[in-house]
């Protein structure tokens, strides 16, 4: 259980020694890339969400994870963050990241959505719900056209999005980034990560005519839904889209936003396979409020003291020491993290 602010121990408290197998494939570099990447910092809405992300190459050969952080184009109150990790090369990741939240907005819905006041669309966040399982679709059909034309890679990617709107918090996910909510005493997982050996994947696998071995989709893929991998969605079997043995149709979560609300963090398997929901929550509030620079000045002298005073910790910082900590942790994947910070308005 997460604990508030103002009565948070310190990160320490939490940490466990983990063991993990040893990067020795091609796949692995003998030392991590931890250049940043990809570092943004923005407030949306009077300053009362902010974000921040940071991602790493860490100790694989290539980078292939993307993120997404804006405001809708024709609503400024509502933010759209994204999360993909890629596999097996970038273009799936690369065209999502780039693409995702322009078809979202080109959607139906979101176009029935405009429309409304904004007291009807507190009672109509159904409606996004149902925008962003067409995104993923459509994207996904997008796609294959690519591969179709030999323009695109084998690729294929995880993705993890959460529209956030004055009212609620619609999160969708295919794969095994996540998206967690603290919130009050409370750490809130909006997503399930889709794995093969997941009873109710595996049943769909199977009757696609697939197997699972070693916990993968025949004995290959490490997740059961994702953009792409269009090897693992034949076309002339005739099998709906939420048929294949490995699917892009999302899991949708709704979250009605309360005061109690604190910190959303969206990252990629290369956090979640080292941290815990809660671990991840606890470690970023220590860092948004300020623990990182009470342990610095303790010894330092009061000078330093007075201009520790005058900074501020922001969600870039946060989601930057995450990735770090995952790495020391000992992540050997790319490592990439949004963490988003409500704030009363000024």
């Amino acid at each position: 259980m997460w604990i508030p602010y103002h009565r948070q121990p310190h990160f320490s408290a939490y940490k466990k020694p983990r063991i993990l197998e040893d990067a020795t494939s091609s796949f692995f570099m003998s030392k991590p890339n931890t250049t940043k990447l990809h570092r943004e910092h923005v407030k949306f809405h009077n300053d009362t969400i902010e974000a921040g992300h940071s991602s790493m190459q860490g100790y694989r050969v290539h980078m292939e994870d993307e993120r997404i952080i804006d405001k809708m184009t024709d609503l400024e109150d509502h933010v759209f963050v994204a999360i993909m990790d890629g596999h097996a090369g970038t273009f799936a990741a690369h065209y999502t990241g780039k693409t995702l939240k322009a078809k979202l907005e080109l959607t139906p819905e979101w176009l029935e959505y405009l429309q409304l006041s904004p007291q009807e669309r507190t009672e109509k966040a159904e409606l996004l719900s149902k925008a962003i399982v067409k995104t993923y679709l459509n994207l996904d059909d997008d796609l294959r056209a690519y591969k179709d034309q030999n323009l695109m890679d084998d690729s294929g990617c995880t993705a993890v999005c959460a529209l956030i709107t004055p009212s609620h918090i619609i999160v969708g996910s295919v794969g095994d980034s996540r998206c967690v909510l603290g919130s009050g005493t409370q750490v809130i997982s909006f997503t399930e990560d889709h794995k093969p050996e997941n009873a109710e994947e595996r049943e769909r696998i199977q009757k696609a005519g697939g197997f699972v071995q070693y916990n993968r989709v025949n004995g290959e893929l490490a997740m059961s839904r994702a953009l792409g991998d269009f090897r693992y969605k034949p076309s002339d079997k005739g099998l709906a889209n939420h048929e294949y043995l490995v699917i892009a149709y999302p899991d949708i979560s709704i979250h009605k936003r309360t005061t109690e609300d604190e910190i959303l963090v969206l990252a990629c398997d290369g956090v979640w396979d080292v941290l815990t929901n809660d671990e991840a929550v606890a470690f970023v509030s220590s860092i948004l409020k300020g623990d990182l620079i009470n342990e610095i000045v303790e010894e330092n002298d009061e000078e330093q003291v007075k201009i520790a005073k005058t900074l501020t910790v922001t969600a870039l910082d946060a989601a930057e020491e995450l990735i770090d900590l995952a790495l020391q942790e000992g992540s050997t994947d790319n490592i990439s993290a949004i963490v988003v910070k409500f704030s009363p308005p000024q």
